[in-house]
């Protein structure tokens, strides 16, 4: 089988810098999140962020000096003194979070912040179909669209966890298991590539969506091919966008592991050697870096949906880039 080449689609930066309203979506997202938690610290947990924080921090140092020992000594250190009294601690550590933590809230917040997450995915989505039409929206049409949408849109979280459920129930069958799960993610990927785009365009449920996705895919095709009859096995993706911010995405990652192996060595002698404010400072320019990806992949797919859908195309974009949209493999 012939390996599909990749076209940049670069519009989506030309797009994104005319329109830059588009990043406000996935940032307010985490600005949401952040103020929820701080909103109910004291209905999840009965002590403070810093008593949390120390707990987390006590845990982590007992497991890595574990983990330490575990490679200089084995099985020897595990049943001294010294390892004894290291997993008492950790079980102590984990107790005193845990034992803090009133479960029923903590569901409620990570149900309130799932819905954040889909209802920002819905607003951003929402936005970006009206820059390929083309129509200059406030920030508050894309919420007001998501929330009208929001019924469809939590039907489709619905389904999509589901589904992953399904395709970890198949991994955990060895390498036949990991083989199939690898090979319906990857159609499933293909399939639903346009659902949230189509929920948002025509307030369909989640059949509808998957049902919409898969004829954008096949509109996508014939407007290139001319055919009526499209083959899925044959059909790749043909857009990729961001080379540079995936390049900074993975110099940012490796950053991160750097600073967590030197942490490591400077724990073996005794003392940190990591500075939180440096891990805090990557971990934040690393969300802003997705927040582009995220705006960018939302415009490249509304924009991709309205020439296929509605035969709209604006100026900055090229035909040609959207007929690779899709490559025929």
């Amino acid at each position: 089988m012939a390996r599909a080449k990749r076209t940049s689609a670069s519009f989506a930066w030309d797009i994104l810098r005319a329109d830059m309203k588009l990043l406000i979506y996935p940032i307010l997202r985490i600005v949401a999140m952040v103020v929820l938690l701080a909103a109910m610290w004291h209905l999840i947990f009965d002590i403070s962020a810093m008593e949390a924080a120390r707990s987390v921090d006590d845990l982590a140092n007992t497991a890595i000096n574990e983990t330490v020992n575990d490679d200089k000594y084995g099985k020897q250190f595990d049943d001294s003194k010294q390892g004894q009294a290291n997993a008492t601690a950790a079980q102590d550590d984990v107790s005193n979070l845990f034992g803090h933590m009133h479960a029923g809230w903590f569901v409620l917040f990570l149900l309130i912040n799932v819905f954040i997450g889909v209802f920002s995915v819905g607003a951003l989505t929402a936005q970006a179909l009206a820059v390929a039409r083309g129509e200059r929206k406030s920030i508050g049409y894309g919420y007001g669209m998501a929330l009208m949408r929001s019924p469809q849109l939590i039907m489709w979280w619905l389904v999509t966890l589901v589904v992953g459920v399904i395709l970890r129930a198949i991994e955990s069958h060895r390498v036949l298991g990991l083989i199939l799960a690898a090979v319906i993610g990857m159609v499933w990927s293909v399939l639903t590539f346009f659902s949230i785009t189509a929920i948002m365009a025509t307030g369909c449920g989640p059949w509808g969506a998957i049902k919409g996705s898969k004829n954008t895919i096949v509109d996508s095709v014939r407007k290139v091919t001319g055919s009526d009859a499209v083959d899925f096995k044959k059909v790749r993706r043909g857009l990729m966008i961001g080379g540079p911010l995936a390049l900074v995405n993975l110099v940012l990652v490796l950053l991160l592991f750097g600073l967590g192996y030197l942490d490591v060595r400077s724990l073996t002698n005794g003392g940190h050697g990591i500075s939180l404010g440096a891990f805090a400072a990557i971990l934040v320019v690393l969300y802003i870096n997705g927040a582009f990806m995220s705006a960018m992949w939302a415009i490249v797919k509304a924009t991709v949906y309205v020439w296929a859908e509605e035969d709209v195309v604006q100026p900055e974009v090229n035909t040609e880039t959207l007929e690779r949209a899709f490559v025929v493999t």
